[in-house]
């Protein structure tokens, strides 16, 4: 007898998962995890395929981070025109003045030429440099000396210049032919007119006293040394009564100890008259200060050349400016005017300063 087959066993239904659930299970760390990371369960696939394990939720918490958003399209507004008057507009453009940046203050904030003009010049204005570095150097004696006798000079006395040109053509020649016999430098023929002069005008051989104009009757002669850190005046004793030679010898000797600094007290002083020469360094005209307390100072300039009218027409002549100041107190105008314009004529006597 055929034995009767059994009817085949109904499937169960599987169950239904909630919304948000996974299809698979997890175990408690993953879920755990998941709750912390913000992770459904439910798009999470285990790599397994059975078991959602923690480093499955990891992985789709990672996954999610990396995603970029979507780019939000940009809204872009409208440039806004900026108000100013075209002659503001000018300007700006002519000087490099961005008007977006000015405030006006014309009507209805109008920006006008004066806006303008005010950011242009705030942007020239300079910002101040640092103070320079100051090297002190201590005043030397010689220099305290010569500051405290020009102050005295220029407080105590009444100082006129004047000045006058002098034609030297033939002190030039004559002093070209006078070498190598006689090896005399402008200076030496300077001192050597001032000394015949000043015998020829003793109003110039004077100064002051509180109750007097004192006249000395010997004709010393000062002649200005520069040194590297100050100025020395040696005197030429009786220098109108030596020889051009003798003079010569007697300012080189004075000048050579000047430099080596050996000069004596008596060397610099008594002196009536001084002459100053700064020619060799280019200058044409200066106004000297008086070297108490004597009461002129000759100063002299360069050399130079200049066209002049002649019998023959125009001619080439050398020329040199002096500057005379003198103690407008005890000497006036006219007598040093005098005394200069014979200083010239000695200059253009070559035979008279020689013998």
């Amino acid at each position: 007898m055929r034995k009767r087959r059994a009817p085949p066993r109904r499937a169960e239904a599987a169950p239904t998962a909630a919304p948000g659930a996974s299809t698979f299970p997890a175990s408690p760390a993953a879920r755990r995890l998941a709750r912390e990371l913000g992770v459904e369960l439910a798009h999470v696939i285990p790599a397994n395929g059975e078991r959602i394990t923690e480093e499955d939720v990891r992985r789709v918490a990672q996954l999610r981070s990396d995603a970029t958003p979507p780019a939000q399209p940009l809204t872009v507004s409208p440039p806004q025109e900026v108000r100013a008057t075209p002659i503001a507009k000018r300007m700006a453009r002519e000087h490099g003045v961005d008007l977006s940046t000015l405030r006006g203050s014309g009507p209805g904030g109008r920006i006008v030429e004066q806006d303008v003009q005010a950011a242009i010049e705030a942007r020239t204005v300079q910002t101040p440099t640092a103070a320079p570095q100051v090297v002190r150097q201590p005043l030397t004696p010689m220099r305290r000396a010569i500051a405290r006798r020009m102050m005295e000079s220029l407080r105590s006395t009444a100082q006129l210049t004047m000045t006058m040109q002098a034609d030297v053509t033939s002190l030039v020649e004559a002093r070209e032919t006078w070498k190598p016999a006689l090896d005399v430098t402008y200076t030496d023929l300077i001192v050597r007119a001032v000394a015949l002069a000043l015998r020829q005008h003793p109003s110039m051989t004077v100064r002051w006293a509180e109750d007097a104009v004192e006249r000395l009757t010997e004709i010393h002669i000062g002649v200005a040394v520069a040194l590297e850190d100050g100025l020395v005046v040696p005197v030429v004793r009786n220098a109108d009564a030596l020889s051009l030679p003798a003079l010569s010898a007697e300012i080189r000797k004075l000048s050579e100890r000047a430099r080596r600094g050996q000069l004596t007290e008596a060397e610099m002083s008594g002196g009536v008259f001084t002459v100053t020469n700064l020619g060799m360094y280019g200058v044409d005209i200066f106004t000297p200060i008086l070297n108490p307390p004597e009461s002129a100072i000759l100063g002299v300039g360069r050399l130079y050349e200049q066209l002049a009218r002649s019998a023959q027409g125009l001619l080439w002549r050398w020329m040199m400016n002096l500057s005379l100041t003198v103690d407008h107190r005890i000497i006036d105008g006219a007598p040093a005017a005098a005394f200069l314009q014979r200083v010239c004529q000695l200059l253009g006597e070559p035979a008279a300063l020689k013998g």
